[in-house]
């Protein structure tokens, strides 16, 4: 038997807990695995909602990956608050689309210019 890991594999979430650090964001070690390209570098992460693009650095603290450098304008710019939700679907080449969700689990629309 074989599997398809095609979409199950290309997406992750995380919630923002009180203590959670504004200024990066770690990507879940298993999804590493799924990943072809080597995680270093610059990720582009775009809103959902928005259609907004903001460029993130990888980077490498501790054996994890973290979205670092460029995450706290992310963070600012959609008003993330905690217990929100954010859902990244993975589309190759370091580009990843992020839809939020408030902690009523509906999602956070945020339009900004």
């Amino acid at each position: 038997m074989s599997f398809n890991r095609n979409y199950s594999a290309r997406c992750f979430y995380r919630v923002i807990f009180p203590g959670s650090s504004i200024s990066g964001l770690e990507i879940p070690p298993e999804f590493l695995d799924h990943m072809k390209e080597e995680p270093s570098g610059v990720a582009t992460l775009e809103s959902v909602s928005s259609r907004r693009k903001w460029h993130v650095k990888l980077s490498k603290e501790s054996d994890v990956i973290v979205f670092k450098d460029g995450f706290e304008r992310f963070y600012i710019d959609n008003s993330l608050n905690f217990n929100d939700v954010l859902l990244f679907r993975y589309h190759g080449n370091l580009k990843f689309k992020v839809q939020i969700f408030d902690q009523s689990g509906s999602r956070k629309d945020i339009i900004r210019e």
